[in-house]
């Protein structure tokens, strides 16, 4: 069974261009500020 929006501990972020980026509720803010530094290149 998929998880369902209340139990996946993930977060999705989608980017104007349509890029989704999906990431652990717990990632490390500073390494995800650099992931979308670089995507927004």
């Amino acid at each position: 069974m998929a998880p369902t929006a209340a139990t996946d501990p993930r977060i999705e972020i989608a980017l104007p261009d349509g890029t989704l980026v999906r990431v652990g509720a717990d990632v490390d803010a500073a390494a995800l500020r650099r992931v979308l530094s670089v995507l927004r290149r």
